[in-house]
């Protein structure tokens, strides 16, 4: 179950929309439909297309991250 605070990711058509997760704002109903806000964005985003993240998840993705950035590029 997704609640506020915790890091997610939007899926639609099996590509990730967000480059790493992002932490959910604000959760609001709408006919019998659930949206969440997340930071960073004004749109309200289908809760059924959005997937929990795990903290250490998280963290191995910002260590990849980080050695990927760090690199200098070859040519």
């Amino acid at each position: 179950m997704i609640k506020e605070g915790d890091k997610v990711q939007w899926l639609v058509n099996g590509a990730d929309q967000f480059l790493t997760p992002k932490k959910v704002t604000k959760i609001v109903q709408f006919e019998n439909n659930f949206y969440v806000y997340v930071e960073d964005s004004l749109c309200a985003i289908p809760i059924e297309q959005l997937t929990k993240i795990k903290p250490k998840f998280i963290e191995k993705i910002k260590t990849i991250w980080s050695y990927v950035l760090d690199q200098e590029p070859s040519l």
